[in-house]
């Protein structure tokens, strides 16, 4: 029944697009480059995007709705990239998938209107690390993204899917997703987590 309202709304808001021409601009976001330096491995990074899938889940969340998308971090070699599913096909392929980008491309004043960063309040064993190399593993396989938004299989991951498996393999729930699986998570499931706290915004 949920997957049914999604659909819905995807397709009324689709419409209105078509109809009514561009979305309306959102305030832009730019990230100085000293900031760079606030990221870390495992850190999840939300962020509330400009595209009309981005309206229909802030729709969807509405009572939470700051955010529509998100990503995990991994710094490699001092730079931060963030691995994450997404819908939208890259060069070269036809279908979304999981994928690992820049940081400074994820989060383009283009793309993004506001973003958040997220991190364990306690991590005393490295936990933040492990989370980011089991995304790291999805992203190198280029695990497709999951359409069908279900929880009960890790073949294919949506964006909060992904963060949320990747964190689950290493032994922590960031989320009870109840026995069935069928729950779907919205980008606020995961920022009310009791284990996340708030680092910045941008």
């Amino acid at each position: 029944m949920r997957m049914l309202v999604v659909m819905a709304a995807a397709a009324a808001l689709t419409s209105s697009v078509v109809l009514c021409g561009a979305l309306p601009s959102l305030p832009s976001v730019e990230l100085r480059a000293d900031e760079h330096r606030v990221f870390r491995t495992g850190d999840i990074v939300f962020v509330r995007g400009r595209s009309w899938r981005s309206h229909v889940v802030r729709l969807l969340d509405r009572d939470n709705g700051d955010f529509s998308h998100v990503g995990l971090v991994r710094v490699e070699q001092g730079a931060p990239y963030v691995i994450h599913a997404t819908p939208t096909p890259s060069e070269g392929s036809k279908a979304g998938s999981v994928r690992r980008e820049e940081l400074s491309d994820f989060l383009s004043s283009d793309r993004i209107a506001q973003a958040g960063l997220f991190r364990l309040r306690q991590d005393p064993g490295g936990v933040a690390e492990a989370a980011a190399s089991v995304a790291h593993a999805f992203a190198t396989r280029g695990a497709p993204f999951d359409h069908k938004f279900d929880l009960s299989m890790a073949e294919a991951l949506y964006c909060t899917e992904l963060v949320w498996r990747a964190y689950r393999q290493v032994g922590v729930e960031l989320v009870d997703t109840g026995p069935d699986g069928k729950t779907i998570l919205l980008p606020s499931a995961l920022r009310e987590s009791v284990y996340l706290e708030e680092i910045a915004r941008f």
